[in-house]
């Protein structure tokens, strides 16, 4: 991706696995006392107690006669404008040529327009020139400005597969850096809407968010994902036997059967079959 100040680059699904979600904020000045400046108390001294009258304007003269207008100057003018009883003293209309209605009509001015492009070109300008704004922000550990930009975009049904798998390539990278477990799995659930993975890398992602969940004490959320990731893959050993012992703590009566499933997956590839799962299995 190209931009006139900087680049972008792609983050491939293969690479990390985390997203952002590190809240910001510091505590400052109010926007009123800010406003206010140092030197309100100041200016509030210097200011007169009563407000100046304004400079007298006389006109003097019938409506039929030439009225000469006397401003505060002292220095008579002419009328050169009547309507009915108004004099002006304006040396021409207020929207004719020359008036002053027309600021900057002596100046040149220079419009830049900015412009991103990415290499996908699934990608359109406007999601580029977003990708920029969210790389900015990932470079300055910005994590909440971040996800303000990407979340929305990742999480639009509507909006085009390959934008939204790259703004959810970009959370999951700020999702590792800032090291947020919580970010880490919005940012993989939203990957998997996408629907732009492939099978084994959607499994992938389904056991690492069933680890996740297993970690935070979610064990219902972890036997789902599992379940996901053996419905794109069947044929899991380690995936089949983590699933068996969700089963049997949930009190699920498949839970036996998954575990000899899970053997026969890693006997048909050549794999060890730990002691444990054959007793897992001979129990009722």
């Amino acid at each position: 991706m190209r931009h006139t100040r900087s680049s972008l680059w792609h983050m491939g699904a293969g690479a990390a696995l985390a997203l952002l979600a590190a809240p910001l904020g510091a505590q400052g000045q109010s926007a009123a006392e800010l406003a206010q400046g140092p030197g309100k108390e100041a200016a509030r001294e210097t200011l007169p107690d009563e407000p100046l009258e304004p400079v007298p304007i006389i006109v003097s003269g019938s409506a039929k006669d030439e009225r000469t207008v006397i401003a505060g100057s002292r220095i008579p003018r002419e009328s050169l404008f009547a309507n009915d009883q108004i004099a002006s003293n304006t040396a021409m209309h207020g929207l004719s040529p020359g008036s002053g209605m027309t600021p900057y009509s002596d100046r040149t001015i220079k419009k830049t327009i900015r412009s991103c492009k990415a290499s996908d070109t699934r990608i359109s300008g406007e999601t580029a020139c977003l990708l920029v704004s969210a790389r900015r922000a990932i470079e300055a550990a910005d994590w909440l400005s971040v996800r303000g930009l990407l979340v929305p975009l990742a999480r639009e049904e509507g909006a085009d597969p390959g934008e939204r798998r790259a703004a959810a390539d970009y959370l999951l990278e700020a999702a590792q850096l800032s090291g947020s477990t919580p970010a880490r799995r919005e940012a993989l659930g939203l990957l998997l809407a996408t629907r732009t993975l492939r099978p084994c890398e959607a499994a992938q992602i389904e056991r690492n968010l069933a680890t996740m969940a297993h970690q935070a004490g979610d064990l219902a959320a972890a036997r789902g994902h599992l379940e996901a990731s053996l419905a794109l893959l069947p044929d899991q050993p380690q995936a089949l036997a983590n699933l068996a012992v969700f089963e049997r703590a949930a009190g699920l009566a498949q839970a036996v059967q998954t575990m000899r499933r899970a053997i026969a997956a890693s006997e048909a590839s050549g794999g060890a079959v730990p002691a444990s799962w054959r007793q897992f299995a001979n129990q009722p």
